[in-house]
Parts: structure tokens; C-alpha cells; sequence
């Protein structure tokens, strides 16, 4: 009769690799994942830095339109980091309305129109160049009149 395949002490010894494979499979994700989160981090920085760079050259340093957009990004970047965290359905809906008002208005600050709201400028006629004709060249289109015989009265 042949030999199960299953025995009491390989099933053990198969359960402990199982685990052993699951605990580094799962180290592995949440490293590949915490990367992942470290790059996105990485390049949301980069876009701050360049929207505070375009900003900075848009706007005077000492402006108030300046200071409320810094403001608004800052609760913008706030209420964000407030979403991803949250699990209410209720709490969540509420950020999300907050979190689509502060974009309304640093939209507006900025002064980004809304898609499609500005119409492109009409097309301008090409103006033509008066023609500059010089006179001297210019000869008649018509025969002259011929002179009437002048008669004398007398």
C-alpha cells in the first residue's frame, strides 16, 4: 500500500514554511507599498514646490492675494490628509464638500476659469497695407480732351 502523501509531521513542517513564505511575502508588500506612498509623497512635493514657484513669480511676496492662496492650499492639503484617513460615510461627504469649496475658491484666487468658460478670442482680419502709388509714374487712363479751336470774337 503506498505511503499517504499527507503525514501529521510533513503537514507541520509544510505549515511552518507556508508561514514562514506568508511573513516575507507580506514584509515585501508593505516595504513595496510604503515606497509607493514615499514616491507619491515625493512627487506631490515637487508640485507644491513648482505651484509655489509659479506663484512666487506670479505675485508679489508681500501680497495679500499671495498669502490667502498659501492659506487655502494649506487647508486644502489638510482636509486631504483628513480624507484619506477617515471611514464615516457621513464625515467623508462633509470633506469632500469642504475639500471641493477650498478648491473653488483657490481656483479663483488663482484665476483659472473653469473648463470651457473661456471662449477663444475671434479671429482678427488681416488689416491690408494701404498701396503706396507714386504719382510721377502714374499715367493717364483717358485720352486728353482735345483743345477746341479758340475762336476770336471781336
Amino acid at each position: 500500500m503506498p505511503s499517504p502523501r499527507f503525514t501529521p509531521e510533513n503537514a507541520r513542517e509544510f505549515a511552518l514554511k507556508s508561514c514562514a513564505r506568508r511573513k516575507i511575502l507580506r514584509a515585501e508588500r508593505i516595504a513595496a507599498e510604503a515606497q509607493q506612498i514615499a514616491a507619491r509623497e515625493l512627487a506631490a512635493e515637487k508640485a507644491r514646490q513648482i505651484e509655489l514657484d509659479e506663484l512666487n513669480a506670479a505675485l508679489p511676496k508681500n501680497s495679500y492675494l499671495r498669502e490667502r492662496v498659501l492659506c487655502v492650499r494649506q487647508h486644502i492639503q489638510r482636509v486631504s490628509g483628513m480624507i484619506d484617513v477617515e471611514n464615516d460615510a457621513q464625515r467623508l461627504e462633509r470633506l469632500a464638500a469642504a475639500l471641493s469649496k477650498l478648491e473653488e475658491i483657490e481656483r479663483n484666487l488663482c484665476g483659472r476659469p473653469l473648463p470651457g468658460s473661456r471662449r477663444p478670442p475671434p479671429e482678427r482680419r488681416k488689416t491690408v497695407e494701404p498701396r503706396v502709388i507714386n504719382m510721377d509714374s502714374v499715367e493717364p487712363i483717358f485720352e486728353p480732351v482735345p483743345e477746341s479751336p479758340k475762336s476770336e470774337v471781336s
